[in-house]
């Protein structure tokens, strides 16, 4: 098993190269003093600490394929990031994964956020929420999610499981996607592929109103969400917001 075997080399210095993983077509994890320090995909060095543990995760989570050690002198030293707490990360959510498997959608099921969300208090959800809420908004599966916000797949859909279950999203039927304006479904298409709006022709392209006051969640003075309320708003979301209502009002 992998984490075993990453256990064990732990505490040396050098490269375990795997292949046949189905993330990647070959992955290296550079390993020093019990710490990932470095790691490559496919040949490109990875320089985000986030990636790589998005790679990290994705690989154990994977259980398959082939791998072989080379002990070096010297390793990269891009990052360092401790290697027990990086499995242990992974195992928890392949854990949770494993227990709710049947139950999890598919991964090209696409889900939408409901317009009336009820109020989440789990902080990992609210997180979650809060880097994929314009993907949601426009509808997004969980392959696309995870390949846009370097999430493993397997933790995305248990996350997607989560919120259907607290009625935050909901699935998109085809026949339904299929009435949308053209305009709308090529928008919601490009938001799905960056994971950003850009212009005021983009916001345009939005087919709901902005939220009144009433359903708009509120922040704190430090900008954080409040527990009353039944949902978070990033700044980033709120100035979004503002500048929707301004385009809307001016139509």
């Amino acid at each position: 098993m992998l984490p075993d075997v990453l256990m064990i080399l732990g505490p040396r210095r050098g490269v375990l190269a795997l292949q046949e993983t189905g993330v990647a077509g070959s992955v290296e994890f550079h390993l020093q003093e019990r710490h990932l320090c470095g790691s490559v995909v496919d040949g490109t060095p990875i320089q985000s600490a986030r990636r790589a543990q998005y790679v990290f995760s994705s690989v154990i989570m994977a259980r398959k394929g082939a791998f072989v050690f080379r002990q070096l002198p010297a390793v990269r030293n891009d990052f360092w990031l401790p290697l027990e707490r990086l499995i242990f990360g992974a195992l928890t959510a392949l854990d949770e994964v494993d227990r709710v498997r049947d139950q999890l959608p598919s991964a090209d099921t696409v889900f939408q956020l409901r317009w009336q969300t009820p109020r989440v208090t789990d902080p990992a959800l609210r997180r979650f929420l809060d880097r994929v809420w314009v993907l949601l908004v426009a509808g997004a599966s969980s392959r696309q999610l995870s390949s846009t916000c370097d999430i493993p797949l397997d933790s995305v859909l248990l996350v997607i499981h989560k919120l259907r279950v607290l009625g935050v999203v909901t699935p998109v039927r085809a026949a339904d996607r299929a009435r949308l304006p053209d305009s709308t479904r090529r928008r919601s298409e490009s938001l799905r592929a960056d994971g950003r709006v850009s212009s005021a022709s983009d916001h345009r392209s939005l087919s709901r109103p902005a939220p009144t006051s009433a359903e708009r969640p509120t922040v704190d003075e430090h900008g954080q969400p409040d527990a009353q309320q039944p949902m978070t708003f990033t700044p980033m979301l709120r100035r979004f917001f503002r500048k929707l209502a301004r385009i809307l009002s001016s139509q």
